[in-house]
């Protein structure tokens, strides 16, 4: 009989950690939350993570469909958050033309990224007025391109809600109105806006410009309950008023040269 070479106590011992480490694995890949915290996983750890990830959901999907040879489906977006905010940190993110995988609740889970500062949407059709509520959690967001969804007047209300926001792309919302952006004047740091092909008019073009550069005249909070024509034309061409609207005020003019 043949007998099994003796091990040294350190190949044991680091047999055993990896046991030990696949199981602290599977067991962190099997109770997934979006809320978990990774802030301390090194980022070599972070792939094993991920790749764990995508091995239970194709088995789960597989299990689902009752093939084992059905294709993978692709990835919800909530399985990525936690990896996405904690270890790589994303700044910047673009989601345009997501379809049906871009819903409201994908908004929702986009609150968990803190450092989101850019955020586009572009085609995600299937984002409405109520789902836009969620975007005042993203703290950090300064520019924001929600253009050719179907969100109008209701969610320009929920973007007031953005103090940071300096670039905003509101371009192609047929339900956006001129009391819509009559909403947008709390955000009083906003430098640009694009109002292209939407159902906004030149009063509220006049009354945005004339409350951004005279900001003490809006004294009651509450922008859409005054008139929307309240002071006389600004004097912008609508065609490039329309199309990107610089809201920061003008430079302030040069000191008058010594006598």
């Amino acid at each position: 009989r043949r007998l099994r070479p003796h091990r040294k106590p350190c190949e044991r011992m680091a047999e055993s950690s990896k046991t030990l480490a696949r199981l602290a694995l599977l067991e962190l890949c099997r109770s997934w939350h979006p809320s978990r915290s990774l802030s301390c996983l090194p980022l070599e750890l972070s792939r094993l993570v991920w790749e764990q990830l995508k091995a239970n959901h194709a088995l789960e999907h597989q299990a689902a469909a009752g093939d084992h040879d059905a294709p993978a489906a692709p990835m919800p977006c909530a399985l990525m958050f936690p990896l996405v905010r904690d270890v790589w940190r994303a700044s910047e993110m673009d989601l345009s033309d997501g379809g049906r995988w871009i819903t409201d609740a994908s908004l929702g889970a986009l609150a968990y990224l803190d450092g989101l500062a850019s955020l586009r949407l572009t085609l995600c059709r299937f984002l409405t007025d109520s789902g836009s509520a969620q975007l005042p959690r993203l703290s950090g967001l300064q520019a924001l391109d929600v253009s050719w969804t179907e969100l109008g007047d209701r969610a320009a209300g929920h973007l007031a809600g953005c103090p940071g926001l300096t670039s905003l792309n509101l371009t192609g919302l047929g339900g956006l109105t001129d009391r819509g952006v009559a909403s947008l004047l709390p955000l009083r740091r906003l430098q640009r806006l694009s109002l292209a092909s939407t159902s906004v008019t030149d009063a509220a073009l006049d009354y945005l410009t004339y409350y951004t550069r005279f900001p003490e005249a809006n004294t009651d909070g509450a922008p859409c309950s005054r008139p929307l024509c309240p002071a006389p034309r600004a004097q912008l061409p609508s065609t490039i008023s329309r199309t990107c609207l610089c809201l920061a005020p003008p430079p302030p003019p040069p000191p008058p040269p010594p006598p």
